[in-house]
């Protein structure tokens, strides 16, 4: 069953209007898989416990976003920096039919852009669960995307 980005998007104080408005994507399905994309990467990365934690500070529709397609056995990823991060978002976006990042460029600037936005609703920097290195070089990256 795919999720209804449309009735999300109505849903979730904005959160997918907003990337969608500042990536100048035409569609809510499109911004709502790179939502995706960018969650599940960081799902991947984290502990069960952590994955917890994050959902409970998540609007309640970015919820779904966040535990679709969820394998529970699955092997940690180490995003130790920015690039790591990145090159991962793009390798599951690859995983899938329909790929919603194009090149890497693009492809960071899409992610950078999703997390600041997402950064508003939840304060994701704020979790302890980033390396040092991968948080710094995001809050700088994200600042420098506005």
């Amino acid at each position: 069953m795919d999720i209804n980005y449309d009735k999300l998007a109505t849903n979730d104080n904005s959160c997918i209007d907003n990337i969608k408005q500042e990536l100048n994507i035409d569609c809510n399905y499109k911004a709502g898989k790179l939502v995706g994309r960018v969650l599940h990467t960081i799902r991947d990365s984290l502990t069960y416990s952590q994955s917890a934690e994050l959902i409970q500070k998540l609007p309640d529709d970015l919820k779904i976003i966040y535990v679709s397609d969820w394998k529970l056995n699955h092997r940690q990823l180490r995003l130790k920096h920015l690039d790591n991060l990145v090159e991962e978002v793009i390798k599951n976006d690859q995983r899938h039919a329909q790929q919603v990042l194009h090149g890497e460029v693009s492809a960071l600037y899409a992610i950078l852009i999703t997390l600041k936005i997402l950064n508003r609703y939840v304060d994701i920097l704020a979790f302890d669960f980033f390396n040092y290195s991968l948080k710094r070089e995001l809050a700088e990256a994200m600042t420098e995307a506005a």
